[in-house]
């Protein structure tokens, strides 16, 4: 029951406080930790990278040699033999002429005309669709170009604007060839 006395301290080396001073002053900068998804990534690309099973060999590396290739000489015909055989593949070919089909020829674009026929609009999806009329609409007033501007989050390049003409939208909705230009769109 007698209390405690409590220990002498013993005094501190000088350096030795400077160091922990200093260290109280600047802290160590906390670990980062990458995210779930960066960990996911990481996981993958490692996955992807290890080899596993048999792997192909490169050019110069197989071990069996083939044997070219040998194709049986084709007989020498009389000009007249390959005549008659000449004749009887192009009547075969005139009687398959008929079975093939044939595809509809496109309207080419005209400024404020539809890009599709009646019937085909009422397949178009929603949006589609609002675009054409919004095309029709814009065609009456003369414009013959559309503004389409996008921000940093789309492409991450900053903001800015960029046009697309009447004529690229018809090859969308024709799905014909694209211009460069005209694949942000679908980005967006």
């Amino acid at each position: 029951m007698k209390p405690k006395v409590p220990k002498k301290r013993e005094p501190i080396h000088l350096d030795v406080a400077k160091k922990v001073l200093g260290a109280l002053d600047n802290p160590p900068k906390p670990k980062t930790v990458p995210s779930d998804y960066d960990r996911t990534l990481f996981k993958a690309h490692k996955q992807r990278n290890k080899k596993c099973g048999k792997t192909i060999p490169q050019l110069g590396t197989q071990q069996k040699v083939l044997d070219p290739l040998q194709l049986p000489r084709m007989p020498d015909l009389h000009k007249a033999e390959l005549f008659a055989e000449t004749e009887l593949m192009l009547e075969q070919a005139r009687g398959v002429e008929e079975d093939i089909p044939v595809t509809p020829v496109v309207a080419p674009y005209e400024h404020g005309k539809p890009f599709v026929t009646e019937e085909e609009e009422m397949t178009l999806g929603t949006q589609m669709f609002n675009l054409h009329k919004w095309y029709l609409r814009m065609s009456n007033d003369e414009m013959k170009i559309l503004g389409v501007k996008y921000r940093d989050h789309d492409f991450f390049r900053g903001e800015d604007d960029f046009w697309v003409y009447f004529e690229n939208l018809h090859h969308i909705y024709r799905r014909q060839a694209l211009d460069v230009s005209v694949i942000p769109i679908w980005v967006l």
